[in-house]
């Protein structure tokens, strides 16, 4: 995840500190007295997007609809699809289901 300059220009100002390069990933920025979490829309994962399965967990889809069987750089967070012992951040051949709060605590909305 990258920030524009305009965006790290609004955290400077907001929030009195100075962000430097690498000093921030998707669960905020490391400031010098703590994390400062970053606006839900600057995060939110616009690629992906899932849809309620039967049990009401949440099938996670790439932006062409095909099945999700990666996510990289899930945040500060280890998140795990249901029943699996590996996380979202190796490669799931079935596709990645994963509770609805997980979905939405990595920025991925359900389809409209």
């Amino acid at each position: 995840m990258e920030l524009t300059e305009d965006q790290i220009r609004e955290i400077e100002i907001r929030h009195n500190v100075y962000v430097a390069d690498g000093q921030y990933n998707r669960c905020g920025v490391n400031a010098r007295y703590g994390w400062l979490p970053l606006p839900e829309e600057w995060v939110a994962d616009v690629q992906r997007f899932y849809r309620v399965d039967d049990n009401g967990r949440a099938q996670i889809f790439d932006g062409d609809g095909s099945a999700t069987t990666r996510i990289q750089g899930a945040g500060c967070q280890t998140y795990y699809p249901v029943g699996a012992n590996l996380s979202v951040e190796h490669e799931h051949t079935e596709g990645i289901t994963l509770t609805r709060a997980d979905a939405e605590m990595l920025g991925i909305r359900e389809e409209v």
